[in-house]
């Protein structure tokens, strides 16, 4: 805790040639403006990995570091990132407060202390991030990394990121907007300091770095908390929301259009024209339902709602694949209907387009038959049965269903695929 009685008064700093208290605070936002350097490592954070990197056996080489690192992680979400919210809200406060500019020193020891605590919270977050990090990066860990639980790379890879970026990028606004805030009190005429302190320019700047910061660290306690299907799901809203996209254009491409087109409007058409390519568009629509339905299976609105274990068994390169599926999906959907018009327009022939649009139905097939396989084995045994109700079970079975119908759908469309002429458009 600082004491005012031991800081010199503004004149009398003034008279001694020492820094005033706007001097010291002015100082104080420095440090909190540097980035933050992955590649700065301090004794603690070297300790830190050399301890998770000791090999207690030659049967289980990372047993120490599993837990060592787990305890870091868990310091880090449940004491050091709350801690830090709860700073940078006290110090944005004493900022946009109107006292600041009437009388700039009732806040200072607030805005001093702050700076001191944010700061030596920082300090604490960093080796535990780099220590995790270079726990997990080792070349024995990129191999084989089933035995890394919930430290997988895809959960500290984005946690360093979202640290580095999302939370100490804010902070460094926040406090080059003090530090500016701070220098503009000192220049500004007593009698002016009202004045500017009206202003609200500055205050909206800061609630929204403020509002931002916060986001991000309740963002990364959840990555930290959240099971590893979390992570895999963490895109699939915005993916899920472009099949939701696909489907309604391919049911306004085979429907006729509400309105006439104006005269000269040469938009790229967005319907299409010949019963053919119109009978396609029509049988590719259960595929493309199904697909999204699969995905949204798998959201917390399903199975994903109930709390299992947060980790699987599944390597890095598993978990991408279950984590890109539904992007890949999107995108064989989207090369789908391109084909679709391409056909429709004659801007490709008879076997071009028979090749491409099976090549495409086979891609989306393999995409999320591989999706489901690693579904299946690795987290539907994770799911823990209601008393009463074997959950495993019901979710088996639907999948089962869901499959046959998603196969269904995919050989209805091939076989019209093979029979389809354009020649005669």
């Amino acid at each position: 805790m600082l004491d005012s009685s031991s800081s010199p008064s503004n004149n009398e700093a003034a008279s001694l040639n020492q820094p005033t208290q706007e001097d010291l605070v002015v100082e104080g936002f420095s440090p909190l403006i540097k980035k933050y350097v992955p590649s700065m490592i301090s004794e603690f954070a070297e300790f830190l990995a050399q301890r998770a990197q000791v090999k207690v056996s030659q049967e289980s080489p990372w047993v120490l570091s599993i837990n060592l690192q787990d305890n870091l992680l868990h310091r880090l979400h449940s004491q050091l990132l709350p801690l830090l919210n709860n700073q940078i809200n006290t110090l944005s406060l004493s900022l946009i407060t109107s006292d600041l500019w009437k009388d700039p020193g009732k806040n200072i020891q607030l805005i001093l202390q702050t700076q001191s605590q944010l700061k030596h919270t920082i300090d604490q977050i960093k080796p535990i991030i780099t220590a995790v990090c270079r726990g997990t990066n080792s070349p024995e860990s990129r191999m084989n990394n089933h035995h890394l639980q919930g430290l997988k790379h895809c959960r500290i890879d984005r946690l360093k990121q979202r640290f580095n970026k999302g939370i100490m990028d804010p902070i460094s606004q926040i406090s080059l907007q003090g530090q500016n805030l701070f220098k503009q009190i000192q220049l500004t005429p007593k009698d002016l300091n009202l004045k500017f302190g009206e202003c609200v320019d500055y205050k909206e700047h800061l609630t929204v770095q403020v509002h931002r910061a916060s986001e991000q660290i309740e963002s990364t306690i959840q990555l930290i908390k959240g099971s590893e299907l979390d992570l895999v799901q963490e895109s699939w809203e915005s993916d899920l929301g472009q099949i939701d996209m696909f489907i309604s254009e391919i049911i306004c491409a085979i429907n006729l259009p509400t309105h006439l087109p104006k005269e000269g409007d040469h938009q790229t058409p967005s319907r299409l024209v010949h019963a053919p390519t119109i009978e396609l568009a029509r049988l590719s629509i259960p595929m493309v339902k199904l697909s999204k339905l699969f995905f949204a299976k798998l959201l917390k609105c399903g199975m994903n709602q109930r709390r299992f274990r947060s980790y699987s068994e599944m390597c890095l390169d598993q978990i991408g694949t279950v984590t890109q599926s539904i992007r890949f999906v999107a995108q064989e959907l989207d090369t789908l209907i391109s084909c679709l018009f391409c056909a429709d327009l004659g801007h490709t022939d008879t076997a071009t387009a028979r090749r491409e649009l099976i090549e495409c139905t086979n891609s989306l097939k393999s995409r999320v038959e591989s999706a489901l396989l690693l579904v299946l084995l690795y987290y539907l045994p994770l799911v823990p049965d209601t008393k009463g109700f074997p959950v495993q079970s019901y979710y088996q079975n639907w999948f089962i269903t869901w499959n046959t119908q998603f196969n269904l759908s995919i050989r209805e469309f091939q076989v019209a695929v093979e029979s389809f002429d354009n020649t005669t458009f």
